[in-house]
């Protein structure tokens, strides 16, 4: 696999990155052309390898093509990529159990007929049995999808994953199937016939399309023309719907034959890349090698959102300045850190805690108060956590109280931090050391993955490490590399031996 087609806030770096490895970029968005003098492409290329950001920018999604390339050992395509655990070692590797466009038989076991959605179990029995009392099954990989459609329960039928899980999250589907190659989709039992890519604007390509579709003997299905299709031959397009049609008819006789919940199609393999503090200021150096890039360009980049757009503004009319104005490069960037410091970071300012999970959403904990602020050695935050009177302290087995509080520094790229536990008296009650990956520290929130493993710290100084087990899967699963793992491994001794 050479051709990879990259969208996304990290595209400049990971454009340079794959043309020094020797894979073919194709289809260049319009800046990606101009930063790398690339042509525009009109020819026929296949999108082998799509590259495009997580949906919470924290990291890359990636879809490999196996139409008509099937490949048994996902870890060969992996392997074959430049961004790997093995030169990006604080990588975090999460593979998809319900890849896009898969197609499965599933039995429907709960339904929200209010809410319009149905869950679907898509393990067969014996794949339950086997994994029932497994931790990679129950605790970090679902085995159902959801549809947004109300069916009885024990419903059987055929799915088709639109949006494939990510960790905890389950994959979305869609209670029909089409069929993707290269330049067509088939829509079988579709009443419209043609359909185009929006990217398929020229009334006059469309024409010619129009004409070779009437050749197609599509019977009762509909086609989709992909955006390749305008660039290949005829002869390419007859012999790719060959192909097509006689897989619709193979998964048709294995949708009637399937006697349990399976899959029976798989078109793509793929897999999720996140990105903590320290990757992201390696994407920043690649693309520093291309463009003027402000410090911690992506970490900034990815707490943009809808609410947030005016900051993205500033960000981008910064890096204009730093291109336009390149003797005072000094002067901008240092402007730029002062203005956020100012803006952001200011004593007895709230801050979020982004405490992400690996495998689940981002988990919010109580905000903090800033309560000191660190320039050097490195930048960090005191911040003061109160807590409301519920619940109960993990690992420490003490009920919360009225007016207890936490006091918490956050070191920018640390590996841990501590949260010290005191009554409202100002006792002393324990401790909590997260273990995570290199925190990042940046305008409205303190963003980390959890790396499941914490070690709990009592009253008398006693110190005990828990969830041993779940940081051992992740190590196991190689969601974690093993430099990871023996840096987080001796982060844990260290804390043990203070």
């Amino acid at each position: 696999m050479k051709n990879v087609y990259i969208r996304g806030i990290y595209s400049t770096a990971l454009t340079n990155i794959f043309l020094n490895a020797g894979f073919n970029v194709i289809f260049p968005s319009k800046l990606i052309r101009k930063r790398f003098y690339l042509e525009s492409e009109k020819k026929d290329l296949v999108k082998e390898i799509s590259i495009q950001d997580r949906w919470d920018k924290q990291g890359i999604n990636l879809k490999f093509s196996l139409f008509n390339n099937p490949i048994e050992n996902p870890k060969i395509i992996l392997d074959s990529i430049p961004i790997n655990q093995k030169s990006f070692p604080d990588l975090l590797v999460l593979n998809s159990q319900y890849p896009r466009n898969s197609i499965y038989v599933g039995t429907v076991i709960r339904s929200y007929k209010d809410k319009g959605y149905s869950i679907v179990d898509l393990a067969s029995e014996k794949e339950n049995e086997k994994s029932s009392n497994a931790l990679i099954s129950n605790e970090y990989w679902p085995d159902y999808g959801i549809v947004n459609r109300y069916y009885d329960k024990n419903f059987k039928g055929v799915f088709q994953v639109s949006q494939e899980d990510s960790g905890k999250k389950a994959p979305i589907l869609q209670p029909h199937y089409s069929l993707s190659g290269n330049y067509l989709v088939i829509l079988p039992k579709s009443k419209v016939k043609v359909l185009y890519s929006k990217k398929i604007q020229s009334t006059e390509v469309r024409t010619n399309l129009l004409e070779i579709s009437k050749s197609f003997n599509l019977r009762d299905a509909g086609i989709i023309f992909r955006t390749a299709s305008q660039f290949t031959s005829e002869e390419n397009l007859l012999e790719e719907l060959k192909t097509l049609k006689e897989l619709r008819d193979f998964i048709d006789k294995e949708i009637i034959e399937a006697e349990d919940n399976r899959q029976i199609y798989q078109d793509t393999f793929s897999t999720d890349y996140l990105f903590p503090e320290s990757i992201k200021i390696k994407m920043d150096e690649e693309r520093r090698k291309i463009c003027k890039t402000i410090q911690y360009h992506h970490s900034l980049k990815s707490i943009i959102s809808q609410e947030t757009q005016g900051f993205e503004m500033f960000l981008d009319f910064n890096e204009y300045l730093l291109e336009n104005l390149k003797e005072e490069e000094t002067v901008i960037n240092s402007s730029i850190n002062e203005f956020i410091l100012d803006k952001f970071f200011q004593i007895d300012q709230v801050i979020s805690i982004a405490h992400q999970k690996l495998l689940g959403k981002v988990e919010y904990l109580s905000p903090g108060t800033i309560i000191e602020i660190f320039k050097k050695p490195q930048f960090g935050l005191k911040v003061k956590r109160k807590f409301r009177a519920k619940g109960r302290y993990d690992g420490l087995d003490l009920p919360i109280e009225k007016d207890d509080y936490a006091l918490v520094h956050f070191k920018q790229g640390e590996w841990s931090y501590k949260n010290e536990y005191y009554d409202k008296n100002n006792n002393f009650k324990g401790a909590y050391h997260n273990l995570n990956t290199p925190i990042s520290i940046r305008p409205l929130e303190i963003h980390y993955f959890d790396l499941e493993i914490d070690v709990v710290e009592f009253e008398d100084g006693t110190k005990k490490v828990i969830d041993q087990e779940l940081f051992e899967m992740l190590h196991k699963n190689q969601i974690i590399s093993q430099k990871t793992y023996e840096r987080v491994n001796l982060e844990v001794s260290n804390i043990l031996n203070q």
